[in-house]
């Protein structure tokens, strides 16, 4: 019959199904990795340069 399905196409279909998922989910805990370290990156640059320049407006 044409509407029977092999067990073996589903299964494939599913894992396919399953490893798009795993990519997205992958992707995007990169990306979200990736925004965390240049919002620590740049609060790191940032925060020396803004304590340097207080310090030396209070010594002045």
């Amino acid at each position: 019959m044409m509407g029977d399905l092999n067990p073996v196409s589903i299964f494939l279909v599913q894992s396919l199904a399953f490893s798009e998922d795993v990519t997205v989910v992958v992707i995007w805990f990169m990306l979200l990795k990736i925004r965390i370290v240049l919002l620590f990156g740049f609060a790191a640059f940032s925060l020396p340069n803004a304590l340097n320049g207080s310090i030396l407006e209070i010594i002045n």
